[in-house]
Formats: structure tokens, sequence, C-alpha cells
């Protein structure tokens, strides 16, 4: 696929099915994650791979997480359908260094611009995938059971697998609705 091709007409594919990627479609999502805008070259990302049991386990804890809020049941269905939604989960995890020139929100700005590659990879090699956020990516005890130390954030899950359906047609953007020229006074 072209470069700008894949730029303007990737969309997000909610309903992903089997099969995920091949070990070489995965090698070439991180190959194209690891080029992200990184200043210093500090490679403040890092990826944790959610995929076969694993999976179900992840729509259990946070079903358990939300269970142990008081959450409605609908709430708690969903949660353990969470882990189900793509043959694999990625993870995508700002691992901030020290650092005294490169302040930790350029850091994660990077590992957020790593998740995009892998997107964008996704729908050049023919996958369907989402970038989702939402309270798992923020609540404490997720990120605990993940593995993350206090520094680290979580930007987001990407969901990767294959399209269930055909790419969705979304309309083109009225550039002017969100670009304006700076004029200095």
């Amino acid at each position: 696929m072209d470069a700008i091709e894949n730029l303007t007409h990737r969309v997000s594919s909610p309903k992903i099915i089997d099969p995920g990627p091949s070990e070489e479609q995965w090698e070439i999502l991180m190959q194209s994650a690891l080029r992200a805008p990184d200043h210093g070259m500090l490679r403040p990302w890092r990826f944790i791979r959610i995929e076969g049991q694993g999976r179900v386990q992840f729509g259990k804890l946070l079903h358990d997480i939300k269970q142990h809020e008081g959450a409605e049941q609908r709430v708690l269905d969903k949660c353990l359908k969470a882990g189900l939604r793509a043959p694999l989960i990625v993870a995508v995890v700002a691992a901030i260094k020290p650092s005294e020139k490169i302040p930790s929100i350029e850091q994660e700005y990077s590992a957020a611009a790593a998740a995009n590659s892998m997107v964008l990879a996704a729908h050049a090699l023919g996958l369907a995938s989402i970038w989702r956020s939402g309270w798992a990516c923020f609540h404490r005890e997720v990120c605990t059971a993940l593995g993350l130390s206090e520094q680290e954030k979580l930007v987001g899950y990407i969901y990767i697998g294959s399209p269930a359906m055909g790419t969705k047609q979304v309309p083109d953007h009225e550039l002017s609705s969100f670009v304006e020229r700076w004029v200095p006074r």
C-alpha cells in the first residue's frame, strides 16, 4: 500500500476477528512502532502482548475491579468481553526515563506516536486495528496487574486482528475546519 494512501485512508475497526497478525507481521508492527519520534533516543516505550488465554484473564481483571466498585451487571459483562474483542491486544506503555532535558510529557507523546505507528502499520498490512483507552488505561489496579511501575503510564490498548467486515468509508475532512494561518499582530 502506498504510504500516502495508508495515511489518508486508515480507519479504526471496531469489529476484529481471527486470525491475528503472523509473527512476520508482528515484527513489522514492532519495527514500525520503534521508529516513532524520540527526542534524546530514550526509547520511552514498551509493549505488552495480551493474547490467547491472557485475553480472558484481562477481561476477568477488569470485571473484578468493576465488581469491587459496585458496577452494574451490563458493565461487568462488557468487561468480561473486553479481552475478546481481537486476537491480539497490545498495551502500549510510556516507560518514562529520568532526564533533565526531556520532560515526561514529551516521552508520553513519543509512546503515543509509537502506538499510532503500530496502527498505521497494521492498516498497511491489511490488518484491522483500533486504539482504545478509557478507564482501564488509567486505573492503578490495572496498571499494577500489567506490571507497570509508578513512573509508567498506559497510553492505550491497540486491538489487532483481521477485519470482520469491509472497511467503512468515512468522508474526507474539510481542511478549513481544522487549519488556520497564524498572523503576527
